[in-house]
């Protein structure tokens, strides 16, 4: 009865995240369209490069447009107290609120992941099961990432700043647009540090192990002991929000 009823509010919290959706057209248009397929469209040009390792890129890129440039904003923008007091009125609580908006944006991936799948493998099954879990995971650290940043940054205004400043920061320290063949131990230190490497590691070693930069197991362990504490310090920091209207 718990989890039917913890599902229906998870449901609410969807439906309301897609009506408020209009509020955010300009974001949604340019982090989840205009930049991707932008960068789509150059991949799809450049045919002799190794399609697999640039699509698996854009589907990254993709989703830091999605998690970093709207989600991150969107709880951000919650944390405001009259926007938080008007959730109240759905008898829905903040962690399911926050739950809710992960799972939102993560279903608007779904069809440009679809479409990117169509590309990188053709007819290649075992790349597309071989990349399916390493991608769900993927999507969930993103996503805890931009809700940490959300709940630590509650000025919107100031969020709305720096996170196309950051983006591009690890876009650009990342092999997402092209492969890295150094021995640079500053360049290497600044791969491991951005998680963004990591995701693409676990991602692309089972489209090819030439394309990974550390072992996948280094990249594993970083993500899941890394996601645990953001669990944690998401838990803590919605308990501490006190609402004066309602206690949930």
């Amino acid at each position: 009865m718990n989890l039917l009823k913890i599902f229906n509010q998870i449901k609410t919290g969807i439906e309301l995240e897609f009506k408020g959706m209009r509020m955010f057209k300009f974001q949604i248009f340019v982090s989840m369209i205009l930049i991707p397929f932008s960068y789509l469209i150059i991949v799809l040009l450049n045919k002799n490069s190794n399609i697999d390792y640039l699509i698996s890129g854009f589907m990254v890129s993709m989703m830091i447009g999605t998690y970093f440039g709207i989600l991150s904003l969107r709880v951000s923008n919650l944390m405001q107290t009259e926007v938080i007091e008007l959730y109240t009125i759905f008898s829905v609580s903040k962690t399911v609120i926050v739950i809710s908006m992960g799972i939102t944006y993560f279903l608007l991936t779904l069809p440009i992941f679809g479409i990117s799948y169509i590309f990188m493998i053709s007819n290649n099954t075992e790349k597309f099961l071989s990349t399916l879990v390493p991608l769900l995971i993927g999507n969930i650290f993103l996503i805890l990432i931009s809700i940490t940043i959300g709940l630590k940054v509650r000025n919107y205004y100031t969020l709305m700043g720096i996170m196309p400043l950051v983006s591009y920061i690890l876009i650009i320290i990342s092999p997402i647009y092209y492969q890295i063949k150094t021995q640079n131990i500053i360049v290497k230190s600044l791969l491991f540090l951005n998680p963004i490497t990591h995701i693409l590691n676990i991602l692309r070693v089972g489209l090819n192990e030439s394309y990974i930069i550390f072992s996948s197991k280094y990249s594993y362990g970083i993500i899941i002991i890394i996601s645990l504490w953001l669990i944690f310090y998401i838990n803590k920091k919605l308990k501490d929000i006190y609402i004066l209207e309602k206690i949930f």
